[in-house]
């Protein structure tokens, strides 16, 4: 270290010693730890700068400046009560100016080598993941066929079968770690392969466990004919340029590079870790008041679909217990940041960036949170999530009734974001899902391209009395929900919640799926149990034959018509404010 250095370290230490440490820490991916955190000589790890702020939390107003740069994470960062702000002094991480900080959870893939006439082939080290990205574009997972679905027969429940058209399949290399994803409605079903055999003129396919002694034990979603699939994940299927496939077994990673280009040549990272940021109090002792501003979210991982398989009952929450007559449980996918028991907790201006599950997740135990101006690109499941729903290990049709109100949801806020391309690795997830909320307010959101329903509020399919209650879906623009799946709309909603209310919303460019099957895809869609419902006119562009608004087993819904043509008016008012129209141009800067 130098002169210089040794004395801000010094200085850094005195203090500390008389509490005078200023209230800006600065930290940067070629900082050092052993540093003063001045801007001339940052701070390298979060952890290290999380660690020199804690004893000033709350009596200043403290900031944690980001710098630009990766911050290739292999664990993931906390912050606890320990980390806490005030009202009067809140606590900020956030970027520094006209930086770009990148947290991301990816490693690189390197030393490649020629396997065939165009592919490449690597070792991964033992490392397994779902999606790969060549200097930041995201590379398809190999499949068959390349464009489009197949159709299957029929599900043979009594045998566990799956019986597809012959020649169809095929006894492809490493047959045991090639997926089947078949559409099932609102949903999708990820099952390894097991076996298959010829009968008739059909190929009959068995799929492994546990996948296989759920989907065929559970009521919903149906096992129907003529459902669409797809293969993924063979050698065999690389046959376009941005394919690869991952054989764990043998630790390799194929890719067949873009415009054949040397990927030692390209950066080519992988998923490695699950969760980026976890803020975490106590029910008894919650975080309060930190910022998390201007920050870049990239590359989380999710193993377990290629271990156990995904079942998908419904937005995302995957079966692991299913019984007979539709008595389900349901796990919660892992999120890049999660909030527990946390209060006034703010996230503005980040950007969340090839994520391998959901992107943000308001788990339980939240008040007066706030999720504004924040952009989601190519999520792989949730872009938002909001609420318990069915965990830990409740069934799915139990009102939410929690005896400890402490691990509520209340009076949050989801506005301004924007959201896009969310849902189509893990069908079925939504663009914001909201469990059992109080008083959320999502307002003037943007959505646009998703696989499945826009926003989604509500759980339990039941019309008793929960704890929902005052929730407002209010301004929001959703443009092209459900491209892929149907039975599901630009806003959703479950179960009984008095006092909510759904007003001035635009849902435009509803289609339907020509490889949906089952219901059709709605524009507002109120289904079981939704009640103490007002909707206040909100408008809708759709496609011939595409319903407006369904109203299915309902409880009391109140529709108040508009009183003259809105229309400008509510197309006008929906979506982002001109605050944030900004933000769009953050994906342009991508591209």
């Amino acid at each position: 270290m130098n002169s210089k250095a040794q004395l801000f370290t010094a200085i850094l230490t005195i203090a500390i010693q008389t509490n005078v440490y200023s209230k800006e820490v600065y930290v940067s991916p070629n900082g050092n730890d052993n540093s003063d955190g001045s801007y001339e000589f940052p701070l390298k790890t979060l952890e290290k700068a999380r660690d020199v702020v804690r004893p000033y939390v709350g009596k200043e107003d403290v900031i944690v400046y980001l710098r630009g740069g990766t911050y290739k994470l292999n664990n993931t960062f906390v912050l606890t009560e320990k980390d806490s702000g005030t009202k009067k002094h809140p606590v900020f991480y956030q970027a520094y100016k006209n930086e770009v900080p990148i947290i991301s959870g990816g490693v690189l893939i390197s030393n490649w080598e020629k396997d065939g006439n165009y592919i490449y082939r690597a070792s991964t080290g033992g490392k397994l993941f779902r999606q790969l990205y060549d200097n930041n574009k995201k590379a398809v997972r190999s499949r068959f066929p390349n464009e489009g679905y197949h159709k299957l027969n029929l599900w043979d429940n009594r045998n566990k079968t799956i019986q597809l058209k012959k020649d169809i399949m095929s006894d492809w290399l490493n047959f045991s770690e090639i997926e089947i994803f078949i559409q099932m409605s609102w949903s999708v079903s990820i099952m390894r392969l097991k076996d298959f055999y010829p009968k008739d003129n059909f190929d009959i396919l068995t799929v492994q466990n546990p996948e296989s002694n759920l989907v065929f034990k559970r009521k919903f979603p149906p096992r129907k004919r003529n459902q669409s699939f797809h293969f993924e994940n063979a050698r065999e299927f690389i046959d376009m340029p941005g394919e690869w496939s991952l054989d764990s077994k043998n630790e390799y990673i194929y890719y067949y590079p873009f415009n054949n280009q040397n990927p030692n040549e390209r950066k080519i990272t992988v998923p490695n870790l699950e969760t980026l940021l976890r803020i975490k109090g106590d029910a008894s002792n919650p975080v309060k008041f930190i910022n998390v501003k201007g920050l870049k979210f990239m590359h989380t991982n999710w193993v377990r679909p290629s271990l156990k398989g995904y079942l998908n009952i419904q937005a995302g929450q995957y079966n692991v217990e299913p019984t007979y007559e539709n008595i389900q449980y349901v796990e919660r996918p892992p999120a890049a940041v999660i909030v527990q028991n946390a209060q006034n907790i703010v996230f503005e201006r980040n950007y969340f960036n090839q994520i391998g599950a959901v992107a943000l997740d308001l788990h339980y135990g939240t008040k007066n949170c706030e999720v504004v101006g924040n952009v989601f690109n190519e999520i792989s499941g949730t872009s938002i999530s909001h609420a318990k729903l069915s965990d830990p290990g409740v069934e799915i049709h139990i009102p939410y009734k929690p005896k400890d109100k402490r691990e509520l949801c209340i009076n949050d806020k989801i506005h301004n974001n924007y959201i896009t391309n969310s849902g189509f690795d893990y069908g079925g997830a939504i663009g914001i899902l909201s469990g059992w909320p109080v008083g959320v307010k999502i307002d003037h959101n943007e959505l646009k391209d998703l696989a499945y329903s826009g926003i989604s509020v509500g759980w339990g399919w039941t019309h008793e009395i929960n704890a929902m209650k005052n929730n407002m879906i209010r301004w929001n623009k959703i443009d092209n929900p459900c491209s892929l799946y149907g039975d599901g709309g630009g806003i959703y909603t479950l179960s009984n919640m008095p006092g909510s209310l759904i007003y001035r919303n635009y849902v435009l460019n509803v289609k339907r799926s020509e490889w949906a099957t089952g219901a059709s895809t709605k524009c507002f869609y109120l289904d079981e149990g939704s009640g103490g419902i007002t909707l206040q006119e909100n408008y809708a562009q759709a496609d011939e034959g595409i319903e407006r608004l369904r109203l299915h087993v309902t409880g009391e819904i109140k529709v108040k018509p508009k009183k003259f043509d809105m229309y400008k008016t509510i197309k006008s008012g929906a979506g982002l404010e001109n605050e944030y129209k900004d933000i769009k141009k953050i994906i342009l800067k991508d591209e």
